[in-house]
């Protein structure tokens, strides 16, 4: 009798260390919550496994990714359920399930504890970006939260509703040199399609010439002389674009590895290299995706449409005889056409006639 008690009481013991943690994660991803898109500066967030989420009138999301996206650096204790993030001084400590946490041992209260979710950890977004130093507002016809990192201004997401030369778009002002509604929205067809793998994440494992990028950043693989094959060119091109992305201050290799991608599917859309050529007349991207008649202008047009699906602020800049994309990656202008090459500073014209040379064909997004 005694040895079943025992076999009995260790048990119920096994089962009070186990079930509480298994049925308080099941509860939780059980909990009613809608899905928000997350904006840092300007640019949309895209997260792993987990997309961030509306709980109990609260924005979650998932705990690495936010601090890591707003320069904090995180360690994570198992054992207590803790997330630390360090930013600078400042020091922050959450634990699941607590409504409370601590900024630089200073204990605040929670408007919703940090959860798990479909195996994922979320933290709440508005106490963790405004203790690292961010400001966040939240559109409600869209679901989307809006972060700036930079200087303290609240980047509002534009509706999709802008209406340009009679065309409805999705960004800023740019509607790609369409000539009409429907050469507008089988550009954006296109566009999405293409973008299906950037949008699931899957564009940064399936890149075909990423480890040559991380072998390049982390190890110091110099180019062997060669382009013999797809790795030796894609060395090629870190050493000339990581040096160049570094140099403007970008040091976070999935930045650059993003860049690299988005750049890689418009390249892909415009048939398999940046095109620098003029062809009178060809101007929008609706003549390179569906036409297939490619120059630098239809190029172009494409390659911001591209990053404008992806977050960032884009423009085109313009001679008489040439055009180039520019897309704003962390603060800096990029000429992204023909490379990954910094630029001073944009134009100021928005005409050929009242520049001295070069003008803004289409102006920023944001």
């Amino acid at each position: 009798m005694r040895k079943i008690t025992s076999t009995v009481l260790a048990l119920l013991l096994m089962l009070t260390l186990i079930v509480p943690s298994a049925f308080a994660e099941s509860t939780k991803a059980s909990a009613s919550y809608t899905e928000v898109t997350v904006t840092i500066d300007g640019k949309q967030q895209v997260f792993d496994q987990q997309s961030a989420i509306l709980m109990d009138g609260s924005t979650l999301v998932p705990m690495r990714s936010i601090f890591e996206r707003l320069g904090a650096t995180i360690t994570w204790n198992q054992q207590t359920q803790t997330v630390t993030g360090i930013k600078d001084t400042t020091k922050i400590v959450l634990t699941i399930g607590k409504t409370t946490a601590t900024v630089d041992g200073k204990i605040v209260q929670l408007a919703k504890e940090a959860v798990v979710l479909n195996g994922s950890t979320l933290v709440p977004l508005r106490f963790v970006s405004e203790a690292l130093g961010a400001t966040v507002g939240w559109d409600n016809a869209t679901n989307t939260a809006t972060i700036n990192s930079v200087d303290g201004t609240v980047v509002i997401t534009p509706p999709a509703s802008n209406v340009v030369n009679g065309i409805k778009v999705q960004f800023g002002k740019h509607d790609y040199a369409s000539k009409s509604q429907k050469e507008y929205g089988k550009v954006m067809e296109i566009i999405n399609k293409a973008m299906d793998g950037y949008k699931n994440k899957s564009y940064y494992d399936s890149y075909p010439q990423k480890q040559a990028y991380v072998d390049y950043y982390f190890n110091g693989v110099k180019w062997n002389g060669t382009f013999d094959t797809d790795y030796d060119s894609a060395v090629f091109d870190a050493q000339q674009n990581v040096k160049t992305m570094k140099a403007a201050g970008i040091t976070d290799l999935n930045v650059m590895l993003e860049v690299i991608q988005l750049r890689h599917i418009a390249i892909k859309l415009a048939g398999g290299s940046a095109v620098v050529v003029q062809k009178p007349g060809v101007e929008s991207a609706y003549q390179l995706l569906v036409g297939g008649e490619n120059d630098c202008d239809s190029y172009a047009q494409t390659l911001i449409a591209i990053f404008d699906s992806a977050g960032y602020s884009t423009a085109i800049q313009a001679s008489a005889t040439h055009a180039d994309a520019l897309v704003k990656i962390q603060g800096s202008w990029f000429n992204l056409s023909t490379g990954v090459d910094k630029v001073a500073s944009i134009p100021t014209a928005t005409t050929l006639a009242s520049s001295n040379g070069s003008y803004l064909l289409v102006t920023p997004t944001y």
